[in-house]
């Protein structure tokens, strides 16, 4: 887990635990990104969960990118 996932007001999640690789987005009221979930995903991956979360990125934008 990474970010703030105690405050999130929307969660959008990608994968499957089933297939053991995926990740959720949290996003506030102001649909920012403030946490992230990452289960199997490469350390790429996770270091752009980061960034997006620092930088409070639109939840949406970040739907196209992965």
């Amino acid at each position: 887990v990474f970010g703030d996932a105690r405050r999130d007001s929307e969660v959008v999640v990608h994968g499957s635990l089933n297939d053991e690789e995926m990740y959720a987005l949290y996003g506030d009221e102001n649909e920012e990104v403030i946490g992230a979930l990452s289960v199997g995903q490469s350390e790429e991956i996770e270091e752009l969960l980061k960034q997006q979360i620092v930088a409070h990125a639109p939840l949406n934008a970040l739907l196209n990118e992965f």
